[in-house]
């Protein structure tokens, strides 16, 4: 979408989720913006914020499987 919202903006979620059929519950959003994130949560899609500096993979698979078997 070319930042046309920006993930910051709920509404991109919005139309992601229109233009692909999808509802909040069918996401996973793994993110290092952590603004993006919010925007994601506040829609009740699952999100994570992964620090791209810590860069904690151990961590995010287990987010990950948490969210898939759930």
């Amino acid at each position: 979408m070319n930042h046309n919202p920006n993930k910051t903006d709920p509404s991109y979620f919005n139309i992601l989720m229109s233009n692909y059929h999808l509802q909040a519950t069918d996401i996973i959003y793994i993110e290092h913006n952590i603004k993006a994130v919010e925007s994601a949560s506040s829609l009740g899609i699952s999100s994570y914020h992964f620090d791209k500096d810590l860069r904690d993979i151990d961590k995010l698979k287990k987010r990950i499987q948490q969210q898939l078997y759930q």
